[in-house]
This record gives structure tokens, sequence and C-alpha cells, in this order.
């Protein structure tokens, strides 16, 4: 990866990183947020792309579907039987916390699901 792609995709990080600290308030810390991005695999794995809910409607919608539902997730469970006992019970801490304060936004759009690092987000065919 050259220095220019690494630098954005470090900045790219960072962004997060903010973006869940001040989502959590007086909870949250950028050593948190570190904590949060990395057991949900965001941490230091180079996303080229990524969709929000605007470019999944634009793409779906030719198509006949509507947006049902977003919610706001975090990614299943990464550590086995090989992950050491602490780290098992810290993916299950911070999964949790993470969890709640996605909870405390909601289904609504208003805080642009600062909160969650994945979304789910359902579709139904439109009756024709």
């Amino acid at each position: 990866m050259g220095r220019e792609r690494r630098s954005a995709v470090q900045a790219d990080c960072r962004t997060i990183q903010e973006r869940l600290v001040e989502a959590n308030g007086d909870t949250g810390s950028l050593g948190a947020a570190e904590l949060r991005l990395a057991w949900n695999n965001l941490l230091s794995f180079p996303y080229l792309y990524g969709y929000g809910v605007d470019t999944l409607d634009r793409l779906v919608t030719p198509f006949g579907f509507a947006r049902a539902l977003v919610r706001g997730d975090v990614l299943c469970d990464l550590a086995g039987r090989s992950t050491a006992p602490w780290a098992r019970l810290e993916e299950r801490v911070v999964k949790r916390w993470q969890l709640a304060a996605i909870a405390r936004e909601g289904d609504e759009p208003r805080a642009g699901w600062a909160a969650s690092p994945w979304l789910d987000v359902y579709y139904r065919l439109r009756d024709p």
C-alpha cells in the first residue's frame, strides 16, 4: 500500500474514532473508540468501499424496493476457542457497550447512526 493510500486509510479510521467518541458522549474516549473499531474489524482493515443508506436506496429503488428499516449493529463475535479468555470477555463487554449506545440512538437517523460501525438495512418489494 502506498504512503498516500495508507495516510488516507489512517485518516478515515481517525474520523470514525472521533465520530464514535462523540456518539457515546461521556462514556467514550479515544482508547475506547479504538477498542470498538478493533472488535468490529475496522481499526486497520483498509475498507475501500462502503455504502451509505442513501447510496443503497439509489441502488435498489429502480428494482422496485423501498427501504423498510435501518438498524445499527456490531460485527458478529470474532473471538473463538483459541482466543485468550480475557480477550473473549473484552469483546463481549465492548460489543454490549456499543449495542447500548446504538439502542440509545434508536431506529431513526437522528444522529446518522453515528454509534454504529455496521448497518443492517432492510428493503421490501413495493406493491406493483
